[in-house]
């Protein structure tokens, strides 16, 4: 019993160490995820927890209300602004001994702030507030006493009607004032120290959509009064970062690949957007319904930064190359969700969120998960790539489903030229560009190991044609499997008693073959030489049914070969998820909608070709796929990333040639001038495009109905 006892003792213990010790991110009240190349949601280990709260009350000055933002200063220094209090609240680094400002010397008389609504402070301790209601700019010093006041007055005198309503303030090394004033569209207010206004900074461009413009150009003047204007899109907050540069995030402009900006010295968006998808949060149909409404950024070490969603009370951030390294956060009233997030800001690896509805404060903490890709990071900046590669390797171990992780274990690898295994990484990234880097360096690595090969190659190969050729085993070759006999069947097909007069039994199935040979060989003809081709086909009888249903064929063989097997630096498809079927009635059925809807209106216009003929035809044009689409692919295995353009130009080219070859096709078989061929492929195009959307709704109503019946039958079945 002693001895039971002691295992009880020791089950229960173990339970106890199990679970305290477990893996952390089982506490957060939100999932983690990231987006992989192919732009789907994968689930990623939590990346910061939840680690304390700070608000009024744990720290002895009463309740905050409605405070808009935090800063953290380079002293160490934690500044909140409690605007619905109108004061601003300093504590120290270890979140306790707090000094209140609400109010400051001026000019003496006691003065104080009126909603304020951002806060910033300079390398050298000054606090900048900006005083919504006042409309000023104040700054105070690090004992709260007052240094200057920056208003509008410079505004008026440069000319501007602004009105000067700061909404968040900002300072850069050189000591430049960057003011976001309510309902600006302008840009960012640029003033001196000294509060001289200069000019307006880093301006969002006008984006203005064709039908828009043309909607506007053709409306009356009070239509036109009536419709939004084309006004730049508004910052919603602003910060600068730890390289001097501005950091902005813009409203109305969420979801798009502008929503955030990095802004260089000149005012120019400098921010790279290299990443899967573009720094926006999340952006959409592929995961949420609507996109994220940015409105807060920290611009972090290693050329990090956090952005804030409002929306869905998320903090994503990304890489200097706008790549996503990991999300949390949520709406919520837990500990570590937001229900109503207004700021963020970085304190070391700690990231702080102010909630402007729960009137607090929460402190996250990074995870061992994060803690390895903030280090990976700072090794790889700091030239420590070996030390970056092992902590990329711990996060791979951690999160096997994170693709820039083998991304940059494969730039480690690069750069000790293993390109091998730098390959090998890049694919598991599905990183193609440094993929590309890395075949580019093998391929001259395998070029100067066979060289002597490859030239002996060559120079072998052109002996032996040149001797095949002195030799006529050419004209050997093509007077063996030339049919001298068959010319006729260039001009006309034979009938069946033709046929059994001239053939004995057993030869007729070799003429079939024959001819179905020389039709299918003829399409080769017709590809280069449209007109006469065309012309055959309808009145010489020089192609055939069985043929072009063998060259749609090699056409559906074609493009799946293509989408299949095209190497991974230009195959941007994930491959696995292929459908063979799905693939081949995408080119099945508009290649059936065009001869259906062609055969259907030149009916109408007098066209002189019949069904078959339309079908025959449009098979013979697609015959450039057939020829190109396959070497276009094998040569792809060769190219680089930006060798590419010559694949994609071989593919376009044959995609353009039998667009051409269905032009040059409708004119011939149906008698048409160049006009009324033009004509008549234009309707065609929209008489598919309606094809395609009928049937869609058709298949719609089929399904309500279904849904109907089955609701129906649901209903009375448990009725019963």
């Amino acid at each position: 019993m002693k001895r039971f006892g002691h295992l009880r003792a020791g089950i229960l213990l173990t339970i106890i160490i199990v679970v305290c010790t477990g893996p952390l991110y089982a506490k957060a009240p939100y999932a983690s995820y990231t987006y992989d190349r192919f732009q789907n949601v994968v689930p990623a280990p939590q990346a910061y927890l939840p680690k304390s709260i700070i608000d009024g009350d744990s720290l002895g000055v009463g309740s905050f209300r409605a405070p808009r933002d935090v800063f953290v200063s380079d002293q160490g220094f934690i500044y909140i602004l409690d605007t619905g209090n109108n004061r601003v609240v300093r504590i120290g680094s270890d979140f306790a001994n707090p000094v209140v400002i609400d109010g400051f010397d001026n000019e003496g008389v006691r003065d104080s702030f009126a909603n304020p609504r951002g806060i910033f402070v300079n390398a050298n301790g000054d606090l900048f507030v900006a005083d919504t209601d006042k409309e000023r700019i104040v700054v105070l010093d690090a004992q709260g006493e007052l240094v200057r006041i920056i208003d509008g007055q410079s505004l008026l005198a440069a000319g501007s009607q602004v009105k000067f309503r700061p909404v968040k303030v900002a300072v850069d090394p050189v000591q430049r004032v960057f003011v976001l004033v309510e309902n600006v569209f302008d840009g960012i207010l640029e003033f001196s120290l000294d509060g001289r206004f200069r000019g307006f900074f880093g301006a969002p461009r006008v984006s203005v959509s064709i039908v828009e413009y043309f909607w506007y150009r053709i409306s009356t003047p009070q239509q036109r009064a009536q419709m939004a204007l084309f006004l730049p899109t508004e910052f919603s907050s602003i910060d600068v970062g730890p390289d001097g540069l501005i950091y902005g995030t813009v409203l109305g402009d969420a979801g798009q690949q502008q929503a955030i900006r990095l802004l260089s010295v000149s005012g120019m968006d400098i921010l790279r957007r290299e990443g899967v998808i573009p720094p926006m949060g999340d952006f959409g149909p592929g995961f949420y319904r609507s996109p994220s409404r940015l409105i807060d950024v920290v611009g972090r070490e290693n050329e990090m930064y956090s952005v804030l969603d409002a929306t869905r009370g998320r903090v994503f951030t990304y890489d200097g190359s706008g790549n996503l390294l990991y999300v949390f956060g949520a709406i919520g009233d837990q500990l570590g969700t937001f229900r109503s997030p207004r700021a963020i800001e970085a304190f070391g690896d700690l990231i702080l969120v102010l909630d402007e509805g729960l009137n607090r404060i929460t402190v996250f903490e990074p995870t061992r998960y994060a803690t390895y890709i903030h280090s990976a990071l700072d090794h790889y900046y700091s030239g420590r790539y070996d030390e970056a590669m092992e902590s990329w390797l711990n996060v791979a171990r951690i999160n096997p489903n994170y693709d820039l992780a083998y991304s940059h274990i494969g730039r480690v690898y690069l750069q000790k030229f293993d390109y091998d295994a730098a390959m090998r990484n890049f694919h598991l990234g599905q990183d193609r560009l440094g993929y590309s880097k890395a075949f580019q360096g093998r391929r001259v690595e395998v070029m100067k190991d066979n060289f002597g090969f490859v030239v002996s190659g060559i120079i072998l190969t052109v002996v032996l044609f040149a001797a095949a050729s002195r030799l006529g085993l050419f004209r050997a070759f093509r007077k063996r499997y030339t049919f001298s006999d068959n010319s006729y069947l260039e001009r006309k097909p034979l009938s069946d008693r033709e046929i059994a007069e001239m053939y004995k039994v057993g030869l007729e199935e070799k003429l079939t073959l024959n001819r179905l040979t020389k039709n299918l060989t003829y399409a080769v003809h017709v590809a280069f030489h449209p007109f006469e081709g065309f012309w055959d086909i309808k009145y010489e009888r020089r192609g055939s049914t069985a043929a072009a249903t063998i060259i749609l064929g090699l056409v559906v063989v074609s493009f799946i070969f293509n989408r299949q097997y095209a190497p991974f630096i230009f195959n941007t498809r994930d491959v696995s998820r292929i459908n063979l079927i799905v693939e081949a009635v995408s080119v099945i059925l508009p290649f059936m909608l065009w001869v259906g809807v062609n055969w259907a209106f030149t009916t109408l216009m007098d066209g002189k070709g019949m069904l078959k003929d339309i079908y025959i035809f449009s098979a013979y044009a697609l015959t450039p796929i057939v020829l190109l689409y396959i070497p276009a692919t094998l040569i792809s295995y060769g190219l680089t990333y930006q060798e590419g353009t010559f694949y994609t130009l071989i593919l376009a080219i044959a995609l353009i040639w039998s667009a051409m070859l269905l032009i040059i096709g409708t004119m011939v078989t149906h008698h048409y001038d160049v006009p009324k061929t033009i004509l008549t492929v234009i309707v065609n195009i929209v008489g598919m495009g309606t094809a395609i959307f009928l049937g869609m709704v058709f298949l719609n109503v089929v399904d309500l109905m279904i849904r109907f019946v089955v609701t129906v039958y649901t209903e009375l079945r448990f009725r019963a």
